[in-house]
């Protein structure tokens, strides 16, 4: 594969692993901030873990096809997708339950915790590497030389993926998306700070787009080298906007925020303070909506 567009793709990942490592440095020091916090801290660090791995594995993708590096670029690649959506449904769930429960008045809020995150993360990792070595194990890849087209005098060395592999990923893929979407569509009237939904909105579209653009000539396409660029353009479309949504947006809005001294919060608040303003802004949200209601109601 060594033509400008590989070395384009690669310049690009390259760039966008950088990209990430600098805002995961200047979002890191803006921990404490109360927008880096309302958009899970430790969810969003896992998410950057995720992008990272997935731009490394197209240098991976793009090597001489061998049985090590086929491995390796396919369970890079599986990795850094399904993890980060479901890092996306963790968030998801983690917001629906606070909110959910300031509705209840709620002093305690399970599955929101970091441990949950933690856990709930460790878990999903451990049951997807699994997967991928279990199918692998039954269906193990190959690695072919072969001719796409009897007519041309051209021959190639490619990675032989089952269709398995593809099947469980897309399984998973897709299955994490829907999940992700409903609570999405649950969680679209809290107050703009959480408010993740549009966010996971934009995302879900760009990852069902992408898909639909690059799955056929994934599956159709003869060439081994159209197919490795066809997964590599949806790394990188894909990885990139979650990123800018995600993280980029997220980062340039707290440190906008302490530019504004109207928006700054004062050193002395708490971490019990800000779980208290999160649980009470729907419920005082709702009241002022019942207030108004009956006032108008009574005129």
């Amino acid at each position: 594969m060594e033509d400008k567009g590989c070395i384009l793709l690669l310049a690009f990942s390259s760039a966008c692993t950088l990209l990430v490592l600098l805002f995961g440095y200047l979002y890191w020091a803006k921990r404490r901030s109360i927008v880096v916090k309302a958009s899970s801290f430790e969810i969003s660090i896992g998410q950057m873990i995720c992008f990272v791995t997935g731009y490394l594995a197209v240098p991976v993708l793009l090597l001489k096809p061998t049985y090590a590096s086929c491995t390796i670029g396919v369970l890079m690649f599986t990795l850094s997708f399904n993890n980060s959506y479901m890092l996306m449904l963790i968030k998801a769930i983690r917001v629906y339950r606070i909110f959910k429960a300031s509705m209840k008045m709620k002093r305690r809020i399970s599955f929101t915790q970091t441990k949950f995150v933690l856990g709930a993360s460790s878990v999903y990792f451990i049951f997807e590497v699994s997967i991928f070595f279990s199918i692998s194990f039954f269906y193990p890849m190959t690695v072919s030389i072969y001719q796409p087209d009897e007519e041309v005098n051209y021959v190639e060395m490619a990675c032989v993926l089952p269709a398995i592999h593809m099947a469980s990923f897309l399984t998973i893929d897709f299955t994490l998306l829907t999940l992700s979407g409903i609570l999405a569509f649950k969680t679209r009237v809290l107050p703009q700070r959480y408010k993740d939904s549009q966010v996971m909105t934009i995302c879900i579209a760009t990852t069902i787009i992408s898909w639909s653009a690059f799955l056929p000539v994934f599956f159709t396409s003869k060439r081994y080298v159209t197919m490795m660029l066809s997964i590599i353009f949806a790394i990188n479309i894909n990885h990139t906007v979650f990123f800018i949504c995600i993280i980029i947006t997220r980062t340039l809005e707290a440190y906008h925020e302490d530019s504004s001294p109207v928006l700054c919060l004062t050193p002395r608040e708490t971490e019990s303070n800000r779980l208290e303003l999160e649980r009470s802004i729907p419920f005082l949200i709702k009241r002022s909506h019942q207030s108004i209601v009956k006032r108008g109601t009574s005129i």
